[in-house]
């Protein structure tokens, strides 16, 4: 994607997210920098477990509490760092300035009420919405994303709906006051291939309209490639790489983010056996010494396993930031 983005909506410096449990505290997310252009997709991977969503989470200041605390960093949205924010003014901030449609709309759908009353609720709280038009507002919302019915939809339960309608309705919650900057936490996962590009080409339409910049938490390099502008590979917590998708395909610098994109499969040449990663990412009260990825890496040596790597930066031919972590970075 050749689009250059000015205006920064979303800067995140030091994020750092820990968890306690029986075995003590330890972190979850660490040390998270990542910078949004208004207007911009920035696409977030990894493997399972990497801290994607809990990276998601700690943005909105949403991590499930008592076990979860945002330990360092700042997250600065149109000028304001919501770290400094109280609970009260959180509320005030969350669906209007930053939204997030969660993975799983069974855990961010309130069972005992129907779907328009939440969306409606969305608009009540944070728009000025005459209460006589939030019903028709609420129908408005579902036909954007492409529910069929909606006049009826409006007043079914989440359980009288599919997966997929499931999936659209959180949606329509988190794009009903037209937020600044969306979290979309795989938002295609439920999604059959046909309706998942008539969802991806949704959040593409709205933020053609309205120029809010999306965070698209993946594990799929089709949708990266198509949706999104930039690229940030995540690795036990950490931000292992970042730069222009079309710069970290043809490049990459880290040795996992050219394993990712090496068990991707392709549509040409000779059809064979997929690479795979060895091994499993650390457990969280287990996590090793110098670069977390060095188990499991062909190139590590001992001062990788040993000394936390510097930042190797690599611009792209546009002048575009490109980095990653690594004592041996492959396409230097």
């Amino acid at each position: 994607m050749k689009d250059t983005f000015t205006e920064t909506v979303l800067e995140v410096r030091g994020l750092t997210t820990t968890i306690s449990g029986k075995r003590g505290e330890f972190t979850a997310v660490e040390n998270v920098d990542l910078t949004l252009k208004r207007g911009e997709t920035l696409g977030l991977v990894g493997e399972s477990g990497s801290g994607k969503s809990l990276t998601g989470l700690s943005l909105l200041r949403l991590v499930p509490k008592p076990a979860a605390r945002i330990a360092a960093g700042s997250v600065v949205l149109d000028g304001i760092d919501l770290m400094s924010l109280t609970e009260d003014q959180m509320r005030q901030v969350r669906g209007r300035k930053i939204s997030m449609i969660l993975q799983d709309p069974q855990t961010s759908l309130n069972p005992s009420f129907t779907v328009g009353s939440q969306i409606a609720e969305a608009l009540a709280l944070h728009t000025d919405t005459p209460r006589k038009s939030l019903r028709d507002k609420a129908i408005e919302m579902l036909r954007r994303v492409r529910v069929a019915a909606p006049e009826h939809r409006v007043d079914a339960y989440p359980h009288q709906m599919s997966g997929g309608m499931r999936q659209r309705a959180v949606g329509a919650v988190a794009i009903s006051c037209a937020p600044d900057v969306i979290i979309a936490d795989e938002p295609t996962t439920s999604l059959d291939v046909t309706v998942q590009a008539q969802y991806i080409r949704l959040l593409q339409e709205l933020q053609r309209e309205s120029g809010m910049g999306i965070i698209f938490i993946t594990h799929d390099f089709g949708i990266v490639a198509k949706v999104c502008h930039r690229l940030a590979v995540m690795y036990a917590g950490q931000i292992v790489e970042t730069g222009p998708v079309a710069q970290i395909f043809d490049q990459p610098l880290h040795p996992y983010t050219r394993a990712l994109l090496s068990s991707v499969p392709k549509l040409h040449g000779q059809i064979g056996r997929l690479p795979s990663i060895e091994g499993t990412p650390p457990p969280l009260w287990d996590r090793p010494r110098g670069c977390k990825f060095s188990p499991r890496c062909p190139l590590a040596d001992h001062r990788c396993r040993n000394e936390e790597p510097p930042t190797v930066d690599s611009p792209a031919p546009d002048g575009s930031e490109h980095w990653a972590r690594c004592w041996k970075p492959e396409a230097i």
